[in-house]
């Protein structure tokens, strides 16, 4: 499904990733959660993004190995750029505000402690790209890692 303007709207898979175990463990993850977390993203996650009212709710499905049943975690954000949603990370609790620019959804935010991070997705021929950078001063900033995810 693709909604004209909201292109990232729908059911995703992880298939490919650039720099992100680097990005995990610059949060805090050590190289075996890093490899753990990438692992159940690749092979056993499903992210649906769904309009929710003014904003748009992300929802990870996750099959854990001897459960039956999966796991889902819902995140809600609005889309007005200001409203934060507050998360849990390896480095503690993180911030961030969501909008549009054009056909991109766009995340800003991240601990009070560390520079802003913007995570950007974009759709092209059927895949959704995202990105996510660090700006600022302090140890990762100018980081990056690339995310790659097809219609599942």
């Amino acid at each position: 499904m693709t909604i004209l303007g909201r292109p990232w709207l729908g059911s995703w898979k992880l298939v490919e990733h650039r720099g992100f175990h680097e990005w995990l463990m610059h949060r805090g993850a050590t190289s075996d959660d890093a490899t753990a977390n990438i692992d159940a993203l690749v092979n056993n996650t499903v992210l649906q993004i769904e309009e929710d009212g003014g904003g748009i709710v992300f929802v990870w499905s996750t099959k854990e190995r001897g459960r039956l049943r999966r796991t889902r975690t819902e995140v809600h954000y609005s889309l007005d750029g200001v409203t934060p949603t507050v998360l849990d990370s390896p480095a503690g609790p993180v911030s961030f505000t969501a909008h549009t620019d054009g056909d991109e959804l766009v995340h800003t935010g991240g601990p009070v402690s560390s520079p802003t991070e913007t995570h950007r997705r974009r759709v092209e021929n059927r895949r959704m790209i995202q990105t996510m950078s660090v700006h600022g001063s302090g140890h990762d900033a100018g980081s990056w890692c690339e995310l790659v995810w097809e219609r599942s």
